[in-house]
């Protein structure tokens, strides 16, 4: 499957088709190798392996997401996308939980790969 994202404004989609297949692999294909993820509980995590860790704890929890893109702001090879999202989780034991919010998220264009996550903020200015 192409990772490659040409155009920040699809980056939401692309990470929705992602998660909610399962695709771990794909799923961190959209990250920066040094990308930097607030998780859940507030704490901040690091590089491919921690941010790895964290997108394979989504995938157990048969997360399901829906992004819709609010806003691009775009600079060179520097993009911020405020996304709106609704996220479906299932707990360890059994319940389904849904959560809403909005992500301020910042992506990271190289020739090479084109856009990828490089700060992952789903609780955005929370």
């Amino acid at each position: 499957m192409d990772t490659t994202i040409t155009d920040p404004a699809d980056f939401a989609t692309a990470f929705d088709h992602a998660l909610n297949a399962g695709d771990a692999d794909h799923l961190l294909a959209l990250y920066e190798p040094d990308a930097t993820m607030r998780t859940s509980d507030g704490s901040v995590v690091e590089g491919h392996d921690l941010v790895g860790q964290e997108v394979k704890n989504l995938i157990a929890a048969h997360a399901h997401l829906d992004n819709h893109t609010r806003h691009v702001f775009r600079r060179g090879d520097i993009a911020l996308i405020i996304v709106d999202y609704t996220l479906w989780i299932t707990t360890p034991d059994g319940q389904r939980i849904e959560s809403r919010g909005t992500a301020t998220n910042v992506l990271k264009h190289t020739p090479e790969h084109g856009w990828r996550m490089l700060i992952a903020n789903p609780q955005g200015i929370a």
